[in-house]
This record gives C-alpha cells, structure tokens and sequence, in this order.
C-alpha cells in the first residue's frame, strides 16, 4: 500500500503470503477430510463435519475467541467457510 491512500486495488490483495495461507488452510482441511474417511462412507456426513468445523473456526474469528478478548486483526469470510469446506470435500474424496 501506498502511504496515503485510502483504497486498495485490487492487485493489492494478491500477495505471496495469502496465496500461502489460503493453500495451507485448504490442505489442513484436505487432511481433516481424509481423517474422516475412515468413519464414514457418506459424502454428507464429511460435508456436515466440514461445514460445522469451518463455521466454528470463522465465528471464533468474528467473535475474538468467543468473547475472550478483542480480536480487530482477525476477520469473519465466507470465502475460507468456503474453501475449507472445499478443501473438506477434496481429503474426502482422495482418500
């Protein structure tokens, strides 16, 4: 960012550090996924797993660790609920 000013472009949001962050979170959950397959066959059942972890995780966020303390760095987004349950899916069905 440019000092000054007030709006990002959007070249600005895709740096080497989100692309890592965004591929090791999708690779974490691609683990959890594939732990999963041993206890159920049922693809609903990992997407259920997925979803609830991924919501729990982002509501953590949003809520600065349920109300512990203030959290202003970390923020709620519906792409990671997304990803992670992506990334769910993905271990599940690989394994």
């Amino acid at each position: 960012l440019v000092p000054g000013r007030l709006l990002r472009m959007p070249g600005d949001a895709v740096t080497p550090i989100y692309l890592v962050s965004t591929f090791a979170n999708f690779l974490l959950c691609a683990v959890i996924g594939a732990l999963l397959r041993p206890f159920s066959a049922r693809p609903g059942v990992a997407l259920a797993c997925g979803a609830l972890l991924s919501l729990t995780i982002e509501l953590s966020q949003l809520t600065g660790l349920f109300g512990l303390f203030p959290c202003p760095w970390r923020q709620f987004d519906v792409d990671d609920l997304i990803l992670n349950v992506a990334g769910v899916m993905a271990g599940f069905y690989l394994a």
